[in-house]
């Protein structure tokens, strides 16, 4: 979700959510295997052209359950326009 709060900086939070489909060995759940929460800002450089950075935490469903700390940064190019 993108939420416009200047011109051309937006708010944006995202989550993803994996489940375990195929049975592999290295996963030992048969549902969810992790889910990422991200919330952050992104900086519009051009027409296509975006910064980004923000806060990532990701769950990992493993024998003793992680919690991942992330700062993210990244750099997006939009094709579409």
């Amino acid at each position: 979700i993108n939420r416009p709060l200047t011109e051309h900086l937006d708010f944006v939070i995202s989550n993803e959510i994996f489940f375990n489909v195929n049975r592999v060995s290295w996963i030992i759940t048969q549902t969810l295997d992790q889910n990422r929460a991200y919330a952050g800002l992104e900086q519009r450089l051009s027409t296509i052209h975006y910064l980004g950075a923000g806060y990532m935490n990701q769950y990992l469903s493993t024998p003793v359950r992680q919690f991942n700390h992330v700062l993210w940064l990244n750099w997006r190019i939009d094709l579409e326009r």
